[in-house]
Parts: structure tokens; sequence; C-alpha cells
């Protein structure tokens, strides 16, 4: 006799999709916007702006200026909100790495980050498959 077993999902094998409740116009959402958007409210032009103060941070923080050592008023909030950070990127590093297969939104979120950054993407991921899936799904719903 065998033990019964269950399977567990990828964890980031899911899509959000945008469109009417038909399914007809069905596309997954474009995140780019709301990273603009997050950049634009924490004061920088665009995304890759963002990115290059964010990742400069730490060399001012390592290394002095030619007037003297650069000043942080509250290192404990920064250092806490630094920590927060790794931990979340922690996290989907390990929710991507443990699975072989591609996950859908690890994909769909790094290319909506390239597109916010202003990169071309040469080959887009066709989700195409994954659309007609969930029209299927919906149509299915709207049946029973």
């Amino acid at each position: 006799m065998m033990a019964g077993c269950a399977e567990v999902p990828d964890p980031l094998n899911i899509m959000v999709f945008d469109g009417s409740g038909d399914g007809e116009d069905l596309a997954p959402v474009d995140f780019s916007p709301a990273m603009k958007m997050l950049a634009a409210e924490r004061g920088a032009s665009s995304v890759a702006q963002f990115v290059k103060e964010e990742a400069n941070l730490r060399n001012r923080l390592l290394y002095a200026l030619d007037n003297g050592v650069w000043r942080v008023d509250k290192p404990e909030q920064m250092i806490r909100e630094r920590a927060k950070h790794v931990m979340v990127l922690l996290g989907i590093v390990l929710a991507v790495w443990q699975v072989r297969t591609p996950q859908m939104l690890a994909i769909h979120a790094l290319e909506s980050y390239l597109k916010a950054l202003g990169l071309k993407i040469d080959k887009p991921h066709d989700f195409s498959d994954v659309i007609a899936k969930q029209r299927e799904l919906l149509r299915n719903a709207k049946k029973s």
C-alpha cells in the first residue's frame, strides 16, 4: 500500500491578470508603472536613478568624503530598513531556487522591472498558454 502524499505548488508559479470578467481581454498586469510611481514617491526621477542611489548608499557609508565622513541621522532605523529589504530578497531567492521549473510571477516581475528601468527585452516570455488556461478556467466557472 502506498502512503499518501501531498503535492506542494511552486510558490511563485502564479500570475496576476488584468482585464474584464469575461476573460477575453486578459493580459498580465504591467508592474512597471507602480515601480515608477514608487521611485517618484522616493524623490527619484526614474526607477534607474532610484536603484543607482540605493546602490550608492553603501559607498557613502563605507567611504569618507573629501570634506569628512558622511553622517547618518538615525542609523538604527536605516539598518533595520536595509535588513528588512535583505530578508525579503532572501525569501524571493529561496522561493525561486527551490524549484527547477520557471515560475510565472518571477518571470513576469523581472520583465516588468527591466521595462521600468527602460531596458529592452529581446525575447519577452510568451504568456499566451497561461492566459489561455486562465480564460478556460473563467469560462468553466461561469458554466457552473
